[in-house]
Parts: C-alpha cells; structure tokens; sequence
C-alpha cells in the first residue's frame, strides 16, 4: 500500500483525505494546527459516515478508509516513506517556500510533491531548492473528493518524470488529471469560472435580470450539457456536421456577443455583496449553507454513476 503525506487541513486539504483514501492508499496528515488537523479528521469521519447512510459506501468499504488515514504529529512522521505529497497550506507564496524548504530536508527526496494551489505561480518558491524538479502544481475543483478534474501546471524547474509520475498516482486515487504546458494565472478552470462571474454579476448589476434567473440559465440550461460535455464537445453536437458546420454558422454572432461582453471588472464591493446575498437568499429560501452542500453532494455522486453506467461512445472506441 502506498503512503500519500496531506500537508495542510483545511477545507480543500480535508477533502484530499477523501481522494486518496477511497483510492486505496495509506493516507498520512499533518498540520501545525492541531486543533485543524483535529477538527479535520473529524469532518472525514462524519462525512463517510452520511455516504454510508445514502448508500454510498458499505460499513466495510467505510471501516478500510477510516484504517488508512493517520493523523501525525511530526512532519518527518506524516512524509516518511511517502510517494507523493500533497501541500495544501495557506494561499501564500511565502507560508508554501517555509513548507517546500522542510520538506526538502524531511520527506523522502523520490516524493512527488503536489501543490493544491488556486492561482499562484509557485515557480519563485521552488527554483532555489535542490530537488526543484520534483515540485507542480496540482489544483483540484472544490470538493476534490467528488469533482475528479486536477490540473497539473509545471514549474519551469518540473521535470517530465514528475509530471507523469503524479498523472499515475492520481489517476490511481481516481482523479481525472488534466495537463497544462505552463503557468497560466488561475489555470484553466477558474479562468473559465472567472468569465461566467464577470458577466454574471454584470447581468445582475445592470438589471437585465435577477440572480435567479441567471442561476436558472446555467443550472437548468447550459450546465446540463456542461455536466456530459466541455465547451468544444456542446459546440460539436449543435450542428448535424458538427463543431466545423457549427463554428461556420454561427462564427460570426459569437464574434458579435464577444465584443459585447468587455465589461468593466466587479468592484466586489460590499454594497455589491450585500445585493447578490440578498438575493441568493431568497432564491435558496434562506437553507443553510450545509444542508445545500450536502444535497450537492449526493447529486454530483449520482451524476458521476449515471456517467459510468453510460459512458460517452469515445470511451466505447478501442
């Protein structure tokens, strides 16, 4: 059994426990927060048991998870004999150089090390280290443990063995890794989330419609065939000859709609705020938080076996 080391606990490092361990793996954490590490751990343990409770998982299949994570006290203890390392500390390119400088002294120096990072470049963090090499990237989608897309983003110091040797491990874990050739603020996928906010809000703030309605257009509209197919594969499947004849067609008043949509940034302002949460709540009928998670939760298990139970025909081609 392979030993994966979670280093930092917070909301995206607890989930990563789920990830690697319904993979399989020996799961190894440590936070200089104890009490986070503490409150972590916990988190896991009642999450695994409502995925029981919504027969998602059996008591055995619940009992092996539980046996392969381990809380640690001591860095040396949560890396040693780990392949890979997920860092997943604060958003700070000065807390993620103090992590990467221990474990270049503590983790074993074959040890992948992963950064669960949402946009920063961590290139000047690693450059200076003598296994340099070693260090990418891998930004998952919130919650990791349900959503399987990881982009792995190379450093300029990354070597080619890394990048394939984390794809296999969290191919492993089961995860989806998707491979960018270099650095690119935010990445592909809050790139791309960024642009639906901005003209989002936009649409909101203009008066054009309400938050609901916005919400309704992607949640009943667009993200039913998001959930099936990216951007290019729904493009692909609007014209009976597919992504030529539909880019053909339609080219120009996507360039048309394109021009229209250089708004101004959000301000993100707390007047701002306070509308858009107002209105959310309204839409969401002031349901906490966590009871909405939860529902998503069990959805995103549901849509993912409808998927594997009915694969798309490219995986059906040998």
């Amino acid at each position: 059994m392979k030993t994966i080391a979670i280093i930092g606990t917070g909301i995206i490092g607890r989930s990563w426990i789920r990830v690697f361990a319904q993979g399989g793996f020996r799961v190894h954490l440590f936070d200089t927060d104890l009490s986070r590490m503490q409150e972590a751990f916990r988190w896991f343990r009642e999450d695994i048991e409502k995925d029981v409770a919504d027969g998602f998982l059996s008591d055995d299949e619940a009992q092996k998870q539980l046996t392969n994570v381990n809380p640690c006290l001591e860095l040396t203890e949560a890396v040693q004999n780990a392949c890979y390392i997920q860092e997943s500390g604060p958003e700070d390119l000065n807390a993620k150089q103090t992590i990467y400088r221990a474990l270049e002294t503590e983790s074993p120096p074959t040890a992948i090390i992963g950064s669960s990072t949402s946009g920063l470049d961590i290139e000047p963090a690693v450059r200076e280290l003598e296994t340099a090499g070693r260090y990418l990237t891998a930004h998952p989608c919130n919650p990791p443990h349900l959503i399987p897309v990881v982009e792995l983003v190379p450093t300029g110091k990354t070597l080619q063995q890394t990048m394939e040797k984390a794809k296999s491990i969290l191919k492993d874990a089961g995860m989806m890794p998707v491979c960018l050739n270099h650095f690119i603020t935010d990445f592909l996928l809050n790139r791309i989330q960024s642009a639906v906010v901005q003209e989002a809000l936009y649409l909101v703030k203009s008066g054009v419609a309400d938050v609901e309605a916005v919400d309704a257009v992607i949640h009943s509209g667009l993200g039913l065939r998001w959930a099936l197919l990216g951007n290019f594969g729904v493009n692909n499947t609007n014209a009976d000859g597919g992504i030529r004849e539909y880019y053909t067609r339609f080219g120009e008043s996507y360039r048309e709609g394109i021009a229209s949509l250089k708004h101004e940034v959000p301000s993100f302002s707390e007047s701002m705020i306070s509308d858009i949460a107002e209105q959310v709540n309204r839409m969401e009928k002031d349901v906490p938080v966590n009871e909405i998670c939860r529902w998503r939760d069990r959805m995103i298990r549901r849509i993912r076996q409808l998927k594997e139970e009915d694969p798309h025909p490219s995986l059906l081609v040998e």
